[in-house]
């Protein structure tokens, strides 16, 4: 899965493999620990009966490392492709449900996005005829037969790697290269993003379907975990979507567009008290619920909310100061008023453990000449997004109040890439 990250940077803690920052996520461990399970208990033991407990827990944690280096395998090849296409790579993230590969930016050309997107699932199949080989000569050898099952499940689980990924529905690979193949049909991006994001929703309603099924007619465990991968591949999909639509709707807005005319308001002196600030807050008739702060040196230093304000206790809000509980500006997002707003929206997403800034996600502080002239909240966005559904031009009447000729029908759906910015970060995911 590809995503964009902030401007901060969130790999300090990673190490590299072919000069990526790779990073796992906790709930890594939670699946590394249900492989070794499943395994050991089951797969080990029905394929190679007559071995010790011991054996089959070995085999299992050993078919785990295997499983979750299928997956860096398959993540690095869309990375080092990605970096072959002048893409950058922020890194790679593994979680519960697979790998993440962060990219910087869009593929440029349908060509680069199916090159990117099938070399994750080419990999697998590449793994897995090795794998079969190496299960062939083990089985030639006198060696364990846990041995022979552990090399077999190797070969099972990225064959199904694979295939499963090539299923044609984002943010699966199979709909990045419906993407690409759409993309280079229709010439516009943003459409065809929106379509393998709807395939995406379709095949994650069928997998819920089919947990359901599993879940009622055969195994618990393994009904729960298709449907919970169907509900996340849908939500992912549907996200997409709507990030498309949205982007596609900031296209050609600056932050500038969003702010207000007129001279900007004062920021809030991060040395006062809060008892202080609230004083002078309610008489001058001051609107904002979220505001600049500025520090000691006059530069801007992050943001208050008066949410914030009302978690100090009244005993305390005569010695507390605005800089004590504010979002300190390392920890938001910054912009300045030139800064395209699509460009600016994959930063909103809070990545902090900063309580104050979390609480502030969506919003960005605007600085021009180190000074604070603004800051953007969701609801400005949410109004931009509005007023430009409201601009869109409407089709024209069909003449006579008729049904309209069917060449001005094809001609009013067609859009080129001109007509919408690049569709949001694409997301590969890998299970």
């Amino acid at each position: 899965m590809n995503e964009r990250t902030p401007g901060r940077p969130t790999n300090g803690d990673a190490f590299r493999i072919a000069g990526f920052p790779v990073q796992a996520n906790p709930t890594v461990l939670l699946l590394f620990m249900l492989i070794a399970f499943t395994t050991a208990t089951g797969l080990l033991p029905s394929s190679a009966p007559g071995a010790s407990t011991g054996a089959y827990w070995v085999g299992g944690i050993i078919a785990a490392a295997f499983l979750l280096g299928s997956l860096l395998v398959h993540e690095l090849a869309h990375a080092i492709m990605a970096r072959r296409h002048g893409v950058r790579v922020e890194g790679v993230t593994f979680w519960l449900f697979g790998g993440v590969a962060k990219l910087g930016k869009d593929a440029p050309t349908p060509r680069a996005e199916w090159r990117i997107a099938a070399i994750g699932p080419a990999t697998n199949l590449i793994l897995a005829a090795l794998a079969f080989g190496v299960t062939r000569a083990l089985g030639a050898l006198s060696v364990p037969d846990v041995a022979v099952a552990v090399a077999g499940y190797v070969v099972w689980v990225n064959v199904m790697l694979g295939v499963f990924n090539l299923l044609p529905a984002a943010p699966l690979d199979g709909g990045r290269i419906l993407r690409a193949a759409l993309w280079r049909r229709h010439g516009n991006r943003g459409r065809a993003t929106v379509t393998a994001a709807k395939a995406g929703q379709l095949m994650g309603s069928l997998l819920i379907g089919l947990g359901v099924a599993q879940f009622l007619l055969s195994s618990a465990i393994g009904g729960v975990w298709t449907a919970v991968i169907g509900f996340f591949l849908f939500g992912a999909a549907g996200a997409e979507a709507r990030d498309t639509v949205t982007r596609s709707a900031l296209a050609g807005l600056t932050v500038r567009d969003l702010l207000p005319a007129g001279e900007p308001l004062p920021a809030a002196p991060g040395w006062r008290t809060v008892a202080a600030f609230l004083d002078s807050y309610q008489n001058s008739g001051d609107t904002r619920t979220v505001l600049p702060v500025q520090g000691f040196d006059g530069a801007p230093a992050g943001l208050i909310a008066l949410t914030h304000l009302a978690a100090v206790r009244p005993e305390d809000r005569d010695t507390v100061r605005l800089s004590a509980v504010a979002a300190p500006i390392d920890q938001i997002a910054v912009t300045n008023p030139d800064e395209p707003l699509v460009d600016l929206a994959p930063r909103l997403a809070s990545r902090t453990r900063n309580l104050a800034a979390a609480r502030l996600a969506g919003h960005a502080l605007v600085v021009r000449d180190g000074i604070a002239v603004g800051v953007l909240t969701p609801a400005d966005f949410a109004r931009a997004v509005q007023l430009s559904k409201l601009r869109e031009p409407m089709p024209p009447a069909p003449p006579y109040g008729g049904p309209g000729r069917r060449g001005d029908a094809d001609h009013r759906g067609e859009t080129t890439d001109a007509d919408q910015p690049a569709a949001g970060t694409p997301r590969h995911l890998t299970w």
